[in-house]
């Protein structure tokens, strides 16, 4: 079986959540730019099982949400999902399915993703509030500039 996409972009999170909707603004940044348009880019906001045909249909996934990862609010982040399944650090959606979960369906269904990557951002504030703290605000122009940067090379290999 053929993947129908080569990359797809998920963003995750939630948006009332303050920082935790940190996956869903670099998204949207990177759906401004027009170099991008041939790459589907996803809200999956915090049900990724939602899209679990998309992804199942895609060789690679590069999935963006808030990371703990101990180096400090508005660090960056680049990791692959077995990095993450070692640690054994994942979130639920409220159906009970992490994002490992829902590779593991998709990978069952289809053998896509064969490669995920993810991009963290250390949060600072998860309160309601539809705002991102300043150093997680102050990360969001790097980390697009980054994810921008794989997508390309991504993209242009063979």
């Amino acid at each position: 079986m053929k993947p129908k996409s080569k990359l797809t972009v998920i963003g995750m999170g939630s948006l009332i959540k303050s920082d935790d909707g940190i996956g869903i603004q670099i998204l949207r940044k990177l759906k401004e730019n027009e170099e991008l348009k041939e790459v589907p880019l996803l809200e999956v906001g915090t049900s990724p099982m939602n899209y679990l045909e998309k992804i199942s249909n895609s060789k690679i996934i590069i999935g963006i949400d808030a990371v703990y990862g101990g180096e400090g609010p508005g660090s960056i982040y680049r990791f692959t999902l077995d990095e993450i399944e070692r640690k054994g650090e994942t979130r639920k959606d409220a159906h009970g399915f992490s994002l490992p979960d829902v590779i593991e369906l998709a990978r069952a269904r289809t053998g896509f993703p064969i490669e995920v990557i993810i991009y963290g951002i250390e949060p600072l504030d998860l309160s309601l509030n539809i705002q991102l703290s300043s150093p997680v605000k102050k990360a969001l122009p790097k980390a697009v500039t980054e994810i921008k940067k794989e997508i390309k090379q991504i993209s242009s290999a063979g």
